[in-house]
């Protein structure tokens, strides 16, 4: 039998070019009980993606340097061993609501008070 306290948090993975926000979702997620990992672009997530890490859901930021985050949702779609991985948009854009909706994504814009991230994470995590 496992115990609770051998079944690992849910990991949440933060990919924003912004180390301050990184940190502070970081910081967040943590008190809440989730496990955080980071890529400062596109490109990193898509490695560590590809490399085997299996977040229970995408924090993404859209205004990235490299692969930004339309990019990175286009590639991820593409590729079949993550494209399940659930996306929540995290982002300053102005017209946050309308690139949500051309991605099919739910969003939040920046900053966002912690009971909106806490509430956004567990309503899309549930789902995975």
């Amino acid at each position: 039998m496992v115990a609770e306290r051998d079944i690992p948090a849910p990991m949440i993975f933060v990919v924003d070019d912004s180390e301050d926000d990184r940190e502070l979702l970081g910081a967040v997620l943590r008190v809440h009980g989730y496990r955080v990992s980071y890529a400062n672009d596109g490109t990193d997530a898509l490695r560590q993606l590809e490399s085997g890490l299996r977040p229970c859901l995408i924090l993404l930021d859209l205004d990235m340097p490299y692969v930004d985050g339309v990019g990175f949702r286009e590639r991820q779609l593409a590729d079949p061993r993550i494209a399940d991985i659930p996306v929540v948009v995290f982002s300053a854009a102005a017209d946050l609501p309308k690139i949500c909706e051309e991605l099919h994504l739910p969003g939040f814009q920046k900053p966002a008070e912690i009971g909106t991230v806490v509430r956004t994470v567990e309503r899309y995590r549930a789902e995975r």
